[in-house]
C-alpha cells in the first residue's frame, strides 16, 4: 500500500458526530457492518500504486452505505477511483510530482458539496463530522450507527509489511507516530479487541492500543438523512440546524 492521508486539516465550523446521537443509544460490544451480507468487492482502488488511500477509503465508504440503504451494488471500479484521484490532484502517473495524497476533510467537503459521478449517476453525502479518535463509544458508533468510520494514521516503521497492527507501549524509535507516514483506512468492524481496517485491498486487525497511540483524526458519514437508522439514532432536526448555520456562515 502506498501512504497518502496528508496532515490533519481542521475547520472550527465541524460538525462532532457526538453531539447529535440520541441519549441512551445501546451499542453491542462487537458489530460487523458486513455481517450476514453479500460479499462487498475489496479492491486496493489503486492505492498499492498511488498515494489514493483517502479515496480508497471513500469508496469502501460508498459501497456500503449504498448497499446497506439502497439495496444495490455501486460499480466502483480502481479505474474510477484512480482517474478521481487524478482529477482532485492533478496527477499523471504514480510517483509524480502530484502524486501527493490528500487530506481528508477537504475530501470529505467535496464528497458533500459535489458528490462523485459513479455510472450515471451522482452520489453525495449528507453530512459529515468528526468523532474523537480516542473514544472508544464513538468510534464504535460510528461504524455500528454509520456504517464504518475513516481512520487516519500516523504510522510507526514498526508496522511496515504487516498485516495486523498491534501496539502494547513499545518505545524503541521504529515505533514513532508518523514514521512510516500518514494513511487513511476504513473501519467496518469492532470487538472487544479493536477494529477491523480495510487497507490496500487487505483486511487488517488493529488493536485499541495501537488506535489510541497513532491514530490522528477519525471520520464518519451520513448518506441519507431520512433513513431509518439515522432517525432512530440521531437528533436530525438538530443536526438539520447546525448544517443550515455551517452554510449560512459559508456565504457570509
Amino acid at each position: 500500500m502506498k501512504l497518502g492521508k496528508l496532515d490533519y486539516v481542521s475547520d472550527p465550523r465541524t460538525l462532532m458526530l457526538s453531539e447529535f446521537v440520541k441519549p441512551d443509544i445501546s451499542l453491542p460490544s462487537a458489530y460487523d457492518t458486513d455481517q450476514y451480507r453479500r460479499n462487498f468487492p475489496n479492491e486496493s482502488w489503486g492505492s498499492n500504486e498511488y498515494k489514493d488511500c483517502v479515496l480508497a477509503a471513500r469508496a469502501n465508504a460508498q459501497l456500503r452505505l449504498e448497499r446497506i440503504e439502497q439495496r444495490r451494488t455501486l460499480p466502483i471500479t480502481d479505474e474510477i477511483v484512480i482517474d478521481f484521484y487524478k482529477k482532485l490532484t492533478g496527477c499523471k502517473m504514480p510517483g509524480d510530482k502530484k502524486d501527493t495524497g490528500l487530506s481528508i476533510l477537504p475530501v470529505l467537503k467535496q464528497w458533500k458539496k459535489a458528490g462523485w459521478e459513479i455510472g450515471e449517476r451522482n452520489y453525495k453525502i449528507w453530512a459529515f463530522g468528526e468523532l474523537e479518535p480516542q473514544d472508544h463509544r464513538q468510534l464504535m458508533f460510528g461504524c455500528y450507527l454509520l456504517t464504518g468510520v475513516h481512520f487516519g494514521f500516523a504510522l510507526p516503521k514498526a508496522i511496515e509489511n504487516v498485516l495486523d497492527w498491534n501496539y502494547s507501549g513499545q518505545t524503541t524509535p521504529e515505533w514513532k507516530a508518523g514514521s512510516l507516514g500518514g494513511h487513511c483506512a476504513f473501519g467496518h468492524a469492532y470487538s472487544t479487541r479493536g477494529f477491523t481496517v480495510m487497507t490496500g485491498g487487505r483486511i487488517c486487525q488493529v488493536n485499541w492500543e495501537f488506535i489510541d497511540k497513532f491514530c490522528d483524526e477519525a471520520w464518519s458519514v451520513i448518506s441519507y438523512h431520512d433513513s431509518w437508522r439515522i432517525k432512530q439514532t440521531f437528533d436530525v432536526a438538530k443536526l438539520e440546524e447546525a448544517l443550515h448555520n455551517i452554510s449560512q456562515s459559508a456565504t457570509q
